[in-house]
C-alpha cells in the first residue's frame, strides 16, 4: 500500500515529511503545480476546528479508566495552541435519564434526552450542565432524531454495551441509568414508539415542531439564549438543516449552532468497507459536497454548522479499514474538505473499543496521528484554499495565516494494495514553482 503526505510549513516553522510508506525513485512521474495559482480561501473560524466527540455511555470510562486519554489530549491541544473541543453524545443518551439524587455529584456527567419526551427531567439535566460546565458551547436536544429504522445499528452497540455473557439489566454511571435486558435486541428508535412522538409517525415535520418546542423551552429553563445546538442528523436526505432552519422563526435565537452527523461508509452488520475507496481523493470531495444545502442553509440562517459527529464508518467503525494509516490519511483529506466547504468544525467521534477510535486502554491508533497532523497543520490557520496540480490523485492544500500562505500540505491519495500486476508503481514527485526565498526547510519521516 502506498500512503504519503507531507506538511511544508512556510517562513515560521520547518518541512514535515511524512512518508508512511515508500520513498521518492528515479524515474519517478512529475506532478507540476504553480505556487502563486489558488482557490478563493474560505475562512476557518474555529480556533481548532477538529474536536473529538465521545460516545456517551463510554465518556466516564474514557476519562477516568483509559489511561491514554490524558496524554492524547495535551497533545492535540500542544499542536493546536487551543485544546479540542469534545462533544459528548451519541445513540446512548437517547437511553439515559438523568438522577438528580444520585451520588458521586463530583463524577457525575448529564446530558439531554428529548427521546424520552420528559421537559422536566431534560430541563433539570440541563440546569445542572450550565450550572455545572463553565465552558459548555452548546447542548443538543437528542441524537439522530431522523434514524427511524436503525435495529442492526442499536443490536450493535446493545452487544457493545452489555455483552451477551453478563446478566445485565441496569447500567448505571455518573447520573445516568441505561436498561436492557439480555432478551431485548432492539432499542428504542426514533418512530411512533418514542415517548416524544405520542403514539402518531415521526417526520421531518413532526420532529421540527418537536425541537423548535424543546429549543424555547430548554433554554428558558436555564435562562440562556442561543445555547442549544439543533438539527444532529444522520447525513442530509429527509430530515435536514435545510427543512428545520425554514421553521425555526423566532426560535432561531435559541439556537448557537446546527450540526450533522457524515460518515463516508457502514460497517454495520454485513455491510462491506473499502479502504482504497475512502482514500480516493475524488470520492471525498463527491462525498462532502453532499452537505453543501445544510452548510448553506446554516449560513443563511447566520449560524455556524459543525460535523458534530464523523468517522470513517458507522457502527463503530471497520477493523479492516478503520484503524489503518490509510483511514489516518482519510482523515486529513475530509478535514480539509470539510473546513472547504464551509463546515466549522469536525468532531471525530470515538466509542472505547471500536475500531475507528483514536485510542483505547492498550493502544494509540494510526488515525490519531491523522489528527494530530491536520491540528498541527491548522494552528493558527484563518484560510484555506488548494492549489491545482497535474495529477487528479494530488491535492495541496494551502493554509493561511496573517494573509499569506503560512503552510501547504501535498496529498497523494493513490492506492496500491501489493495485488496488482507490474508490482508497487513509483511515487510522483511533486515540483513546486515560484516557492518564496524565504522558505525554511528540514526534513522529518515517521
Amino acid at each position: 500500500m502506498l500512503l504519503q503526505a507531507w506538511l511544508l510549513i512556510l517562513p515560521t516553522f520547518c518541512y514535515l515529511l511524512l512518508d508512511l510508506v515508500g520513498a521518492v525513485a528515479p524515474g519517478s512521474k512529475s506532478v507540476q503545480l504553480s505556487f502563486d495559482q489558488y482557490s478563493a480561501p474560505v475562512p476557518i473560524r474555529t480556533s481548532n476546528p477538529l474536536g473529538l466527540s465521545l460516545e456517551f455511555c463510554d465518556f466516564p470510562s474514557y476519562m477516568v479508566e483509559v489511561k491514554q486519554t490524558t496524554q492524547c489530549l495535551i497533545n492535540l491541544e500542544a499542536a493546536s495552541g487551543v485544546a479540542p473541543a469534545i462533544r459528548i453524545g451519541g445513540t446512548t443518551q437517547d437511553r439515559a435519564t438523568y438522577d438528580p439524587n444520585q451520588a458521586q455529584p463530583r463524577r457525575r456527567y448529564l446530558w439531554i434526552n428529548r427521546q424520552q419526551g420528559d421537559l422536566n427531567n431534560a430541563g433539570l439535566a440541563a440546569s445542572a450542565v450550565v450550572k455545572k460546565i463553565k465552558n459548555l458551547y452548546a447542548l443538543e436536544l437528542g441524537n439522530e432524531p431522523g434514524c427511524a429504522c436503525c435495529d442492526f445499528f442499536l443490536i450493535s452497540s446493545y452487544l457493545l454495551l452489555f455483552p451477551p455473557n453478563k446478566n445485565v439489566s441496569k447500567c448505571s454511571f455518573l447520573g445516568v441509568a441505561l436498561y436492557a435486558s439480555k432478551t431485548v435486541l432492539r432499542l428504542s428508535v426514533w418512530d411512533a414508539t418514542a415517548p416524544e412522538a405520542h403514539g402518531k409517525p415521526w417526520t421531518p415535520e413532526t420532529d421540527a415542531d418537536s425541537q423548535v418546542r424543546w429549543q424555547q423551552a430548554i433554554s428558558q429553563k436555564v435562562g440562556l439564549a442561543g445555547i442549544i445546538q439543533a438539527g444532529v442528523f444522520f447525513s442530509p436526505g429527509r430530515y435536514s438543516i435545510k427543512k428545520l432552519a425554514s421553521k425555526e422563526g423566532t426560535s432561531l435565537q435559541y439556537v448557537k449552532s446546527f450540526g450533522g452527523h457524515s460518515y463516508p461508509q457502514s460497517a454495520c452488520g454485513s455491510s462491506q468497507t473499502s479502504l482504497a475507496d475512502l482514500m480516493d481523493h475524488s470520492k471525498v470531495v463527491s462525498f462532502v459536497k453532499n452537505y453543501l444545502p445544510e452548510v448553506l442553509a446554516a449560513k443563511s440562517a447566520q449560524k455556524p454548522y459543525f460535523f458534530s459527529e464523523s468517522n470513517s464508518a458507522i457502527c463503530g467503525g471497520s477493523e479492516h479499514m478503520s484503524p489503518t494509516f490509510g483511514a489516518a490519511l482519510w482523515s486529513i483529506d475530509f478535514m480539509f474538505q470539510s473546513l472547504l466547504l464551509g463546515v466549522d468544525g469536525v468532531y471525530f467521534h470515538l466509542v472505547n473499543y471500536g475500531p475507528y477510535s483514536f485510542w483505547n486502554q492498550t493502544q494509540v491508533s494510526p488515525t490519531y496521528y491523522g489528527a494530530y497532523f491536520s491540528t498541527l497543520a491548522l494552528r493558527n490557520v484563518t484560510y484555506i484554499s488548494t492549489i491545482e496540480t497535474s495529477n487528479p490523485a494530488v491535492v495541496v492544500y494551502a493554509l493561511w495565516g496573517c494573509q499569506k500562505v503560512i503552510r501547504l500540505v501535498v496529498y497523494h491519495s493513490q492506492f496500491y494494495d501489493g495485488h496488482a500486476a507490474g508490482g508497487e508503481p513509483l511515487p510522483d514527485i511533486v515540483e513546486i514553482d515560484r516557492l518564496p526565498f524565504d522558505v525554511q526547510t528540514s526534513g522529518c519521516s515517521a
